[in-house]
């Protein structure tokens, strides 16, 4: 009870990420850095708003750059270098990311301190812009990957039950609580993605390791 009330599994989590992503010589000294710098991260948020193309991210992450004084990065004008290089500082990143790939190239120059999903009916997105079918449903074809990249600090709106005023009071209240978007479900603290063990996957690799191979060899078929 103690350690979901106060987020422990979640902050853990992301100190682990952020260790093993940079890998520092001392990492007793990079996580008492870490710890110290975390305090700042209120104030300094990093937000990542996804969701597919027409579910209205653009308009909200613009408003909410205005009222929290973020810096807007909006992925759809943007170089994938130049938008890298404005990953810093206090931001809020939108239209971005549309793969996984596309996920863990930003995770992996950055911590942000919120990923916020809008969820919406993909079919009714599509009916309403046949032009951005293809790019909807790359999008939630991807859309489980992302998840999974961000999975220790995603939360998760659907956005159909709510006005536009809702749904924009809902995002500050969310990006101004700092752990609030953490999935306690999840308490992770051994970090995943690529080149990380994942324990289920491993087990089921070794289970299937053990299994006597009962297939014919090629070389015994004639």
């Amino acid at each position: 009870e103690y350690l979901n009330q106060h987020n422990i599994y979640s902050i853990l989590q992301e100190a682990m990420e952020d260790l093993i992503m940079n890998q520092p010589d001392r990492p007793l000294q990079h996580l008492h850095n870490y710890f110290n710098q975390e305090a700042n991260l209120v104030a300094k948020p990093q937000v990542i708003i996804i969701g597919p193309p027409g579910v209205g991210q653009d308009v909200q992450a613009e408003r909410l750059a205005q009222t929290l004084k973020l810096t807007p990065i909006d992925a759809n004008k943007l170089e994938q270098q130049e938008l890298f290089d404005k990953l810093t500082n206090n931001f809020i990143l939108y239209n971005c990311p549309k793969t996984d790939l596309q996920a863990f190239a930003i995770r992996a120059r950055c911590t942000p301190t919120h990923v916020i999903e809008l969820k919406s009916d993909c079919k009714k997105l599509i009916q309403e812009q046949k032009d951005k079918e293809e790019e909807i449903l790359v999008f939630q074809s991807s859309l489980n990957g992302i998840r999974d990249v961000f999975r220790s600090i995603i939360t998760v709106i659907d956005v159909q039950q709510l006005s536009q005023e809702q749904l924009f009071n809902r995002l500050k209240q969310i990006i101004e609580n700092r752990h609030e978007v953490i999935d306690k479900k999840t308490k992770e603290i051994l970090p995943r993605g690529p080149g990380l063990v994942d324990g289920v996957v491993e087990e089921k690799d070794l289970n299937l390791a053990r299994v006597k191979n009962t297939k014919v060899k090629i070389e015994n078929i004639e």
